[in-house]
């Protein structure tokens, strides 16, 4: 008997060996059909046009958003669903930092673990992919369930041992993530119950492991669903920049079928960033009211579905509490990323430099000029004329061809620096670069500091 499948980190010690031993099935091939690739004693189940319904809530004094799942599996199908599973998956980056986890709980059927103990069991070679983790969160499951994450970055509701999972023609709900991140609009997969049950286990050929992992990935049934997202600057850019593409997918994903009224809420909503691109927060804010009058009257249902309804609002709201009044403070900081790396001499080194608004919840600043310039060192003289991105970034590189210790300092053309410089220190034969604390600028406003003059590095 085999089975591929993600299962919470809790039963992976005690798998772990059937785990790496189907790791093969992974290997398919994707051009054959299902009824072609039949393998085993069990019919391969059909699971298709199943309905999800999703809607979230936010708890002011935990500060936590609940998401609301229910399944219906239609009478047409086949496959009784046992697992559900919801994209929880964040990228490290420089400077992020993770959503608080602290009292956010999981169900394992019949014990209960935190997120934070979960998360520690998440070691080598159970580990996340390289910068990647998982949002913080927690779980509330209906009765038979047990909750969990993957390193897949999915977190999955799946029936216990002996229990029912959601037949055809069934529908079930209670279904809850708990967590701190904001609405996003995320991917989920619903996955039947079906393995690869053989005469005589000794017997099961490499092929017969193949074509049981390609019907296990393609009987899954992929669709969008609510879900934490993992900004953490709330009411910074990067927060007004993900509702705006949210709302676009929830337009293309059919959420919003109404099109007078997703004009609207485009139209609305670009408004509000004007105001915000012109350091005007106390206009933002009054034009994100106006649409957010305009989304409370409308009635979820045939203008717009409660999950677009939801994340607007929500988000709408949180953008209302976090957003600075005018005028918006303004100190930019400078930092550099990564922190350490060892190359060897003639690799060439790739950083990122950011620049975002300490006064402002760290927002990142785009369309930022400063000078990354290399004052002590063996490759002294060689710096760089930058332009931060729309997410606030500006990488540049070079190659270290000199054993010594450079020093580089960042600083805005016409602005002083205020701290240490970062150092960069190459060592013996190895290319060793250490970026060590941040480089602040001046934060008055200078007339024309956006002008510098532009050279090739040296």
């Amino acid at each position: 008997m085999y089975r591929t499948t993600w299962m919470p980190v809790h039963s992976k010690e005690k798998f772990i060996g059937k785990i790496f031993s189907l790791l093969v099935i992974v290997v398919i091939n994707l051009s054959t059909s299902l009824t072609a690739m039949a393998v085993g004693l069990i019919p391969v189940p059909t699971l298709k046009n199943v309905t999800t319904q999703a809607s979230a809530t936010y708890d002011p004094v935990k500060q936590w958003y609940s998401y609301h799942y229910s399944v219906d599996n239609p009478a047409t199908n086949t496959g009784e669903i046992w697992d559900i599973k919801v994209d929880i998956s964040r990228r490290f980056i420089g400077g992020s930092v993770r959503l608080n986890p602290n009292g956010l709980t999981i169900p394992l059927g019949a014990t209960t673990s935190t997120f934070i103990e979960e998360l520690a069991d998440y070691k080598p070679p159970l580990g996340f992919p390289l910068n990647q983790s998982v949002i913080s969160i927690g779980q509330r499951v209906p009765a038979g369930w047990a909750g969990g994450f993957g390193r897949d970055g999915y977190a999955g509701f799946h029936t216990r041992s002996n229990v029912a999972g959601i037949v055809p023609s069934a529908n079930l709900g209670g279904f809850v993530l708990i967590s701190p991140g904001l609405p996003t609009i995320r991917k989920m997969q619903i996955i039947p119950d079906w393995m690869l049950v053989v005469p005589n286990l000794d017997e099961v050929t490499e092929a017969e492991k193949q074509q049981a992992g390609d019907i296990e990935r393609k009987i899954i049934f992929h669709t969008h669903t609510l879900g934490p997202a993992g900004v953490t600057n709330f009411g910074g850019f990067s927060h007004w920049n993900l509702l705006r593409d949210d709302i676009e997918k929830a337009v293309t994903l059919g959420w919003v079928p109404d099109t007078a009224l997703a004009g609207t809420i485009r139209t609305k909503l670009a408004f509000a960033r004007k105001a915000l691109d012109a350091q005007d927060g106390t206009l933002a804010k009054s034009r994100l009211q106006t649409l957010l009058a305009t989304m409370q009257a409308v009635t979820p249902g045939q203008k717009i579905r409660r999950e677009a309804y939801d994340l607007i609002v929500l988000n709408i709201q949180s953008l209302l509490k976090h957003t600075a009044n005018t005028p918006i403070p303004f100190e930019p900081a400078y930092s550099l990323t990564p922190p350490t790396s060892t190359l060897s001499l003639g690799k060439r080194q790739t950083l990122i430099a950011r620049a975002f608004n300490v006064a402002f919840n760290n927002a990142p600043i785009p369309s930022e000029f400063f000078e990354a310039r290399i004052t002590e060192g063996p490759h002294i003289g060689m710096s760089w004329f930058l332009q931060t991105d729309a997410n606030g970034e500006a990488p540049f590189s070079y190659v270290g061809k000199k054993v010594g210790k450079d020093h580089i300092i960042i600083s805005r053309p016409l602005g002083l620096l205020k701290k240490k410089p970062v150092m960069l220190a190459f060592t013996g034969n190895l290319n060793t670069l250490a970026a060590g604390g941040l480089c602040w600028a001046d934060h008055h406003w200078v007339e024309g500091r956006r002008e510098p003059f532009w050279r090739k590095p040296r």
